[in-house]
């Protein structure tokens, strides 16, 4: 019954990215929140707001919305992603980049860093090109011929550091276009956060529009990063729902990935033995407080239930094979009542369907 009930109201109201560190789609309609879609991965912030002001500045992005640079009196922005490191090994970083305020080829700009570390465009080691620079190894660079200036409209970049067949990759728009032998993998201490719109010395923010940011402590394979350059990937995020620490997360993903056709994709709900439950599923989001903690999905369905002996429930979300839910939200959150007079609200889950 729960199975019908969750599948049935999904297909009838809407008519992946790969899990990692951090994954940033700048899709919040209130330019406020900045969600980070990588899955249960708590080594950055699972949301963190604009660097500048009290919202980001916004614009049409490749798939959805897009991290824009033009803030009144300011020539940038910045994300404090909350990640310090360490990360040791494989690493992939990988977005979008459109140059819509003519940026010329001898402007800088950074893209992602922090003291000692940094991914920047312009720079006077790298005009017209990117550089990663204070990864573990020697400065590497991606040449463009004509200049990264010169490109019109949304493209996108990916670098991958494998440390055991000791490369370094870069891909545009899905291609691999360079591969550099390297010494070894990442050696990026604990230290300050890593800040998007940054590189090692300049705080001024980005000065390009930027698009679905990622980062893993793996190495992507290029079927991956075709995917990422050419589709809307399937991807959900968990999202704390208590204005205090929060607990480990008790409604978890399983089954892999919110893709097209994914019959498997499931949640599970854990708590106490024999508690009633209750699972919402909404296809917009809601901030309501319930003392320190929040609800934050609206009530499209419910699911009633009791959790069995081992303190579980299996909740199946079968997504259809149907193109046409591509790029499609929807969200769920769960309450469990453990003993009479005592209620207890769970992280809430954002999914996002695609390929």
């Amino acid at each position: 019954m729960q199975r019908t009930l969750l599948a049935i109201t999904l297909c009838g109201s809407l008519g992946a990215a790969q899990a990692g560190l951090i994954h940033y789609r700048f899709d919040d309609p209130s330019h406020t929140q900045i969600i980070n879609w990588s899955g249960a991965d708590r080594s950055a912030a699972r949301v963190t707001t604009p660097g500048y002001g009290s919202r980001y500045g916004f614009v049409k992005g490749r798939f959805g919305g897009g991290l824009a640079p033009a803030i009144p009196g300011i020539t940038g922005n910045i994300v404090d992603t909350g990640f310090t490191g360490p990360l040791t090994g494989d690493m992939t970083i990988a977005m979008f980049l459109q140059n819509r305020l003519l940026v010329t080829k001898d402007s800088r700009s950074g893209l992602l860093g922090r003291p000692g570390f940094s991914l920047s465009i312009g720079m006077p080691w790298a005009v017209g090109g990117i550089t990663l620079r204070g990864w573990g190894g020697p400065d590497l660079h991606l040449a463009i011929a004509g200049g990264i200036h010169a490109l019109r409209g949304w493209q996108h970049f990916a670098i991958t550091i494998d440390s055991k067949a000791k490369t370094a990759t870069w891909y545009h728009n899905g291609k691999v276009v360079a591969t550099q032998a390297i010494p070894g993998g990442v050696s990026l201490a604990k230290g300050p956060p890593l800040i998007l719109g940054r590189d090692d010395y300049n705080p001024c923010g980005g000065r390009w529009d930027l698009d679905e940011f990622r980062l893993l402590g793996r190495v992507a394979t290029p079927a991956e990063i075709q995917t990422w350059a050419t589709h809307n990937t399937a991807t959900y995020a968990s999202l704390p729902a208590t204005t205090t620490t929060p607990p480990a997360d008790s409604l978890r993903v399983t089954g892999g990935l919110p893709t097209i056709g994914n019959s498997s994709y499931a949640m599970t709900m854990t708590g106490p033995q024999q508690a009633p439950f209750l699972v919402a599923l909404g296809f917009s989001k809601t901030h309501v407080a319930i003392g320190s903690q929040l609800w934050l999905t609206s009530l499209d369905a419910v699911v009633v239930g009791v959790l069995d002996d081992s303190g579980t429930a299996k909740l199946p979300v079968a997504i259809p094979q149907v193109a046409t839910l591509d790029g499609s939200q929807f969200h769920t959150q769960g309450l469990v009542l453990p003993e009479p007079g005592k209620l207890v609200v769970t992280n809430a889950l954002s999914h996002v369907i695609g390929y």
